[in-house]
């Protein structure tokens, strides 16, 4: 991902973990992601919770 997206990455998780409020889990929308060659472009990304 994006610097500029990998650098709330770890606080999205934070939150959800503190306050399981879900403000991106069932939600999907546009998103940049950048492959191992550094080239960026959009996807359409979706998050699902998953119990085991």
């Amino acid at each position: 991902m994006p610097k500029s997206r990998a650098v709330k990455h770890d606080s999205y998780l934070e939150s959800y973990q503190k306050t399981k409020e879900a403000k991106l889990i069932g939600k999907g929308g546009s998103v940049i992601v950048r492959n191992k060659n550094g080239q960026e472009f959009p996807i359409y990304l979706a998050i699902a919770q998953f119990e085991n």
